[in-house]
């Protein structure tokens, strides 16, 4: 029997090996109505979900102005976070399959087999941060929970991660939430493909998980998911 403890109005859901096939059946309405990574409108996350979840308090947000830092938003849906950053004065872009039109957006278009060619227009080294929230490609890729066998994404997951470890600048961080299944075989072959990357996964406080999932429409979450990846370029 799953136990379920109640933080606010939101059912959290404990993990353990005897309780993951429970745990996987409780979910599994919801995630049959999780929307579909191609349809942009089901992409308005707020932007302070957003920061919350990327780890990007008041005070990184400072930082990355006070060093001119650019950013880069992977998979950016309606562009919400970009526009923001804008607005604050940081200078991003985004880019997605769906982007919208703009100065600061591009179309992804990915391309053959991993490595493959870049399927993001820019230079080498050309981003001080680069971050995806819920990404729905690398979401399928690299985590087991929502893993399906008959996607794409197997192909295009490594290349789109690839091309935004190869963008990053010396010292530059990429952030992925949620976290990322780093005993995947295929997302670790592409950290040992780019020299000098280490990956990591950070913890958050569990609120902002809550709040996170209230603004999408999920009303139970793991408390396992709980933190986010990050890539770190060594410099």
């Amino acid at each position: 029997m799953v136990r379920i403890r109640v933080v606010g109005r939101v059912p959290v859901i404990p993990v353990n090996s005897g309780e993951l096939l429970d745990i996987l059946s409780h979910l599994s309405g919801i995630l049959d109505n999780y929307p579909k990574e191609e349809d942009p409108q089901h992409r308005q996350i707020p932007v302070r979900s957003q920061l919350n979840v990327l780890g990007l308090d008041r005070r990184r947000l400072r930082k990355l102005k006070r060093i001119n830092a650019k950013g880069l938003d992977i998979g950016c849906g309606n562009g919400g976070l970009v526009n923001k950053m804008k607005e604050w004065g940081v200078d991003f872009t985004g880019i997605d399959k769906n982007a919208p039109e703009g100065d600061y957006f591009f179309r992804q278009n990915v391309t053959g087999k991993y490595p493959g060619e870049g399927s993001i227009p820019m230079p080498d080294e050309s981003y001080d941060i680069a971050v995806s929230v819920e990404n729905g490609t690398l979401n399928h890729a690299f985590i087991d929970f929502y893993r399906n066998t008959n996607c794409e994404c197997h192909n295009e997951g490594p290349i789109i991660l690839s091309e935004g470890l190869r963008v990053l600048r010396p010292k530059g961080r990429y952030v992925v939430f949620p976290g990322l299944d780093l005993k995947n075989k295929s997302l670790m072959e592409v950290v040992d493909f780019h020299k000098g990357v280490s990956v990591h996964q950070e913890r958050m406080p569990v609120e902002y998980l809550i709040e996170h999932y209230q603004a999408i429409g999920l009303g139970s979450h793991l408390e396992s998911e709980a933190y986010r990846t990050i890539f770190y370029k060594e410099g």
